[in-house]
């Protein structure tokens, strides 16, 4: 160590460092020996920060790199459901009514999906095309929805009315009371059917409204929902006369929401609860 400050001494020479303290200005006098141990530690520490640098950049992987194959790749790329965890599918055969209501894809993507894992649904017959939608089924306006309740519109309707099938069910999408285009076709055709036979007896029109409101009290939503399913009738009923069916022999009734014939799991199920049913009656 002396050997190497000695060496050094050429290099670090006695000097004075000033520092002002606030006050004053003071002197430190800092030697050629103590210059040249710092100069020693930073230097080591260079060495050894170096070193591990080096050191760190070529250490030999866990796991030795293989070369990947074609098909390993192809498996990363596209796994099976077995390496994905998936279980097959043990769904059972579908309803053949099922078809009214569920798009032809949907029918097709569960049948394939059950033929792979050979369950019942694999002796299902081809989807057949869906006819073409007639009175009493849902008008244009409003499309069935997944979460449609079993049986038709009209079938349902009929049920709540003793057995009588509606001779049209109007919709009124949006939560709105007025008849749009496809309604007021509806409403004509059902004025001409009651002109048809006669004019005998009575035209019955049955308001109806979803259950969903903005939030309020519980008894102002009972209150607007029915008030909604009044004011359908009214619109449908005030359509009939206008056609030309005598007005004492319109009558009209409100349901609120008690009656409806889809679940309201979606928009669309609500759109099909807020209608008017016209029945015709002798």
């Amino acid at each position: 160590m002396t050997q190497v400050l000695a060496a050094t001494g050429a290099l670090f020479r006695d000097r004075d460092l000033f520092v002002h303290d606030g006050s004053k200005l003071r002197r430190f006098r800092v030697s050629a020996p103590v210059q040249a141990v710092f100069f020693l530690v930073l230097m080591g520490l260079v060495a050894w920060s170096s070193y591990a640098t080096a050191r760190f950049a070529t250490v030999a992987p866990a796991v030795p790199a293989v070369p990947m194959t074609a098909g390993a790749r192809m498996a990363m790329a596209n796994p099976t459901d077995a390496q994905l965890g998936f279980r097959p599918s043990s769904a059972p055969a579908l309803a053949p009514g099922l078809s009214k209501w569920v798009a032809p894809p949907t029918l097709a993507h569960y049948r394939q999906t059950a033929a792979l894992a050979g369950s019942a649904g694999t002796s299902a017959p081809a989807v057949p095309a869906v006819a073409s939608r007639g009175r009493g089924e849902i008008a244009t306006d409003v499309s069935a929805n997944m979460d449609g309740a079993p049986g038709t519109p009209a079938g349902m309707a009929a049920a709540m009315n003793g057995g009588v099938p509606p001779a049209a069910i109007i919709y009124f999408p949006g939560d709105g009371i007025a008849l749009s285009k496809t309604g007021m076709a509806e409403v004509r055709q059902a004025a001409a059917a009651f002109k048809a036979g006669g004019s005998a007896g009575t035209i019955k029109v049955v308001g109806h409204a979803s259950s969903r409101t903005p939030n309020m009290p519980v008894e102002r939503h009972l209150e607007v929902i029915f008030q909604k399913s009044q004011a359908r009738a009214n619109a449908v009923a005030q359509a009939l006369i206008r056609a030309g069916v005598p007005a004492d022999h319109v009558q009209i009734e409100a349901v609120g929401d008690s009656q409806p014939i889809y679940y309201e799991s979606m928009p669309k199920g609500e759109d099909g609860n807020r209608r008017a049913e016209i029945f015709l009656q002798s």
